[in-house]
């Protein structure tokens, strides 16, 4: 997701921020052009709760062949040379402690730590290459919101219509990352019927 303040990510499954130094508070949350302003989603979203309808980060990969948390040249060999790769202090919410840089692909978001690289945000629709593979579903350009639901209907149920900014509306879907509610969650974006993104996200 681009993740540059102020338009940015917002959870609204989520609780809270959890102040600590570790990776998984560490995460990161927005970019400002291209990302969605979920302001007239928020105060419909339901608050987290235990679940079977999650996506693990752990269990997912990237075209099959790369986890969301990798080497650098790795991930970039499947999205394609970066657009841009920009430093900036405007940055919700890094996934680690550290300089990083944030590297653009098709308005698929990237953070660069030296040679570990980890996605924040990825665009079906600018990219129909890309696949996401999950132990229950493939996620994917093609994936409309019928498939989905056959998996987690209680999610699809309850989506809801965000702006996206500079886009128009979309139907936005909220998946938690694990079967205990933490701080962090999925949001599926659908545009006419298909998935046109998904970003990974917690409150700043």
């Amino acid at each position: 997701m681009h993740r540059l303040l102020p338009v940015v990510f917002w959870s609204s499954l989520l609780i809270g921020c959890q102040e600590t130094s570790s990776p998984q508070a560490q995460k990161r949350n927005s970019a400002s052009d291209n990302l969605p302003n979920l302001a007239s989603a928020l105060d419909s979203t339901p608050v987290a709760k235990p679940t079977t309808e999650y996506l693990d980060l752990k269990t997912i990969s990237l075209n099959g062949s790369q986890p969301l948390i990798t080497k650098t040249a790795a991930l970039f060999s499947v999205l394609g040379k970066p657009d841009s790769l920009i430093t900036t202090d405007d940055y919700c919410m890094p996934f680690y402690n550290g300089r990083f840089k944030v590297a653009y692909c098709k308005e698929s978001i990237v953070e660069v730590y030296h040679d570990t690289a980890i996605v924040s945000s990825l665009n079906f629709r600018r990219n129909p290459k890309l696949v996401l593979q999950t132990p229950s579903i493939r996620l994917s350009h093609t994936t409309n919101l019928a498939e989905l639901a056959k998996h987690f209907p209680e999610a699809v149920k309850n989506q809801h219509t965000i702006n996206y900014h500079k886009k128009g509306k979309r139907i936005g879907i909220w998946l938690q990352e694990g079967p205990v509610p933490n701080d962090y969650s999925w949001l599926l974006i659908f545009y006419d019927g298909k998935l046109e993104s998904i970003d990974h996200h917690t409150t700043c």
